[in-house]
């Protein structure tokens, strides 16, 4: 379930889990500056995403496997830590005995997709073990586990976060801290925003701005490396295929992969196929011939 108009305000009065993540360098999406510029208001409200729109749909579908196995649950629970500024919007408590649970839906090409291991384990991506334990602090450490139900890569599985108290104290003291130092008095914090974050930023129309001309310099230089790297990636690719022929699958010598070509109908009122060279290999036994 989406979280409610005003979920997402009470989201600015306090941090949250996925914050606390941020805030310790573990969030692959989002940065230290990332949150700073959303709880002090210098950004426009976050538009949705596809990771979003797909969280929000398939998360019915990962808390209703956590109801098969524990039973009834709360779901959509906000929970603040008592005397911090840190509060949840955990996704499930389960009624009988108050564990909370954090679902995900994690696809094949997430980065942290490699990061979870053994259905059953302890093994999540750090994110989440910080996530877990903001939960845990909300619920005023009454419990000791954090359920995660995960669709992962299309498999439905379970796992779960222990209670590391040590941890629990590190992210109180963080948050209580951060908030003072950064809230309250309004300091940026070190380390630069994410390019999807700062496009975001609430700008006065006409108002000049003196910049540092090495910025300018870097991302100019930058800009011009990618534009030479995407022609030399052309030519080999065209190298690439020529050395294929007419050929759909390439076998250069690796024991375990295969280079695969997959033909794709293009648009309606087109009159022929296209063949996408795909930028990953496939192994040999899972590959079409």
């Amino acid at each position: 379930m989406p979280i409610t108009p005003w979920q997402r305000k009470k989201r600015k009065e306090s941090l949250g889990g996925s914050d606390m993540a941020a805030l310790f360098g573990c969030d692959p999406w989002k940065t230290e500056y990332d949150v700073w510029l959303d709880k002090t208001f210098r950004v426009e409200d976050t538009p949705t995403t596809k990771a979003m729109e797909e969280g929000s749909l398939f998360e019915p579908v990962v808390l209703d496997y956590a109801e098969r196995l524990h039973g009834p649950l709360l779901r959509n629970q906000r929970r603040s830590a008592p005397n911090l500024p840190l509060a949840s919007n955990i996704d499930a408590i389960v009624r009988s005995d108050g564990l909370p649970v954090e679902a995900k839906t994690v696809h094949f090409q997430s980065p942290v997709f490699a990061e979870y291991g053994d259905e059953g384990t302890h093994q999540v991506p750090e994110h989440v073990a910080v996530q877990a334990h903001a939960h845990m602090l909300c619920l005023r450490l009454k419990v000791e586990l954090c359920l995660v139900p995960v669709l992962l890569g299309g498999t439905l599985r379970e796992y779960t976060v222990l209670l590391n108290r040590e941890l629990a104290d590190m992210i109180a003291d963080k948050a209580d801290r951060w908030w003072h130092d950064h809230v309250v008095l309004d300091q940026a914090p070190d380390g630069v925003p994410t390019l999807g974050v700062i496009r975001r930023l609430k700008r006065i129309q006409g108002k000049l701005a003196d910049i540092p001309a090495e910025v300018v310099a870097k991302w100019q230089k930058a800009k011009e490396a990618r534009k030479q790297a995407e022609e030399t990636e052309e030519q080999y690719e065209a190298e690439m295929l020529a050395a294929l022929g007419d050929a759909t699958v390439g076998d250069y010598g690796d024991p375990e992969r295969l280079l695969v070509l997959q033909s794709v109908d293009m648009p309606e009122g087109t009159k022929k196929a296209h063949t996408q060279i795909r930028k990953y290999l496939k192994k040999r036994e899972g590959a079409e011939l």
